[in-house]
């Protein structure tokens, strides 16, 4: 059975609103898990923002364009950034699906 499937007979069955949320409360607490490991991240980014004395934002910008170098901990460091861009666009994502 596929998802859609499955969600059009639970909307079916329990009716939309039961659904909602359900969904809603998945997603809160998806949002509430991402917001952790951002949090955890962040406590990662400063030291290396220490370190390097520079943002992970202008890092990134620097790094994208090839002014800092393939040394180990900066390749570490932007990975590590990198997986914050990406949690972070889960968090916007999964703000949109919830609901007022």
């Amino acid at each position: 059975m596929t998802i859609d499937t499955q969600v059009k007979t639970l909307a079916r069955i329990c009716g939309e609103n039961v659904l909602r949320s359900a969904l809603g409360n998945i997603a809160r607490m998806e949002l509430q898990k991402c917001q952790m490991l951002l949090a955890k991240i962040d406590q990662e980014l400063v030291v290396f923002e220490k370190q390097f004395s520079l943002s992970s934002a202008e890092a990134w910008k620097k790094y994208s364009a090839g002014e800092l170098g393939d040394r180990m901990n900066l390749m570490e460091w932007m990975a590590v950034y990198q997986n914050r861009l990406s949690i972070q666009k889960n968090v916007q994502q999964l703000n949109q699906t919830i609901e007022p």
